[in-house]
């Protein structure tokens, strides 16, 4: 039971850091440079996420295949991260390849996502 993540922990820890920072305007994040953190917060997200199907009564464990989806969302959301840190990582490879939507229209795309996703909360 060693390997056990303690997921509330760890999301206690980032928010900790997050909070020490000297950085009233949040100019910068609270992951710095921790592979680690960024990787469990990806978990803590691919957890909700099933949480919710299962809600739904979508239940992953009816095919273990689900598992590669699980990876999936594991390695977009740390890509998702990375990218924008402006940091390098191998998932954006494959990120780039799967649509062929023009960078010219990403703006667009993005503040359209973003009203979308703002409107939600209303």
């Amino acid at each position: 039971m060693a390997n056990v993540i303690n997921f509330e922990s760890a999301k206690k820890r980032i928010l900790h850091k997050k909070a020490q920072q000297d950085d009233p305007f949040g100019l910068s994040d609270a992951f710095g440079d921790d592979k680690a953190a960024v990787m469990q917060f990806a978990l803590m997200v691919s957890f909700d996420i099933v949480e919710a199907l299962a809600e739904l009564n979508v239940f992953v464990e009816n095919d273990p295949k689900t598992f590669r989806d699980i990876l999936t969302i594991l390695e977009s959301v740390q890509g998702l991260i990375y990218r924008a840190k402006h940091e390098n990582y191998a998932w954006h490879k494959v990120s780039d390849s799967i649509s062929d939507i023009e960078d010219k229209d990403l703006p667009n795309l993005l503040e359209e996502y973003l009203e979308n996703m703002v409107d939600s909360y209303e």
